[in-house]
């Protein structure tokens, strides 16, 4: 048999239950030692939320970045026919949204046509782009866009001039 050390004597050695309790005791009289469901350090934690507020910041920074760098390294073909596109579609999304329910007041069979051409002009033009590659910036293209786009705000601009939007 191995000699242990003589902390107890035979008869005093605590068993498994007593010596239970007693651990028990003394962690419950420890301060602040008491039973927790979740234990935070706040440090750890204060720097996780830095980290993760910086890391943010610089993904953001990274994205605008690359989002810059790849429209400015785009034809300048390729700009102008975005930036015809999107003031297009800001004018017209402002301007129907304040037409009147009836249509002109002159006629409203007028204004209805005039509707189903702007759709017309909005087909031709998504059909052009369908037929063509993304990238594609030759002259024949950017002609017919350009008289498309012409023809569309001509349309608007008599719209806007006959009464059917509300300004």
């Amino acid at each position: 048999m191995t000699e242990r050390p003589a902390y107890y004597r035979d008869h005093e050695e605590p068993d498994t239950l007593e010596r239970d309790a007693m651990w028990a005791a003394v962690a419950r009289s420890l301060p602040g030692q008491g039973p927790r469901a979740f234990h935070l350090d706040r440090r750890s934690f204060l720097y996780g939320v830095a980290a993760s507020i910086i890391l943010m910041f610089s993904l953001i920074g990274v994205y605008t970045t690359v989002r810059s760098a790849i429209e400015g390294a785009q034809p300048e073909a390729v700009r102008i026919d975005r930036a015809y596109q999107s003031a297009i579609r800001a004018f017209e999304a402002v301007a129907t949204k304040n037409t009147p329910d009836n249509g002109s007041e002159r006629s409203p069979g007028l204004a209805a046509t005039r509707k189903e051409q702007l759709a017309l002009i909005d087909n031709a033009i998504d059909a052009l782009r369908r037929e063509t590659p993304p990238r594609d910036v030759s002259p024949l293209l950017q002609a017919r866009l350009r008289d498309l786009y012409g023809k569309k705000l001509s349309l608007l601009q008599t719209m806007v001039e006959q009464g059917d939007f509300e300004l």
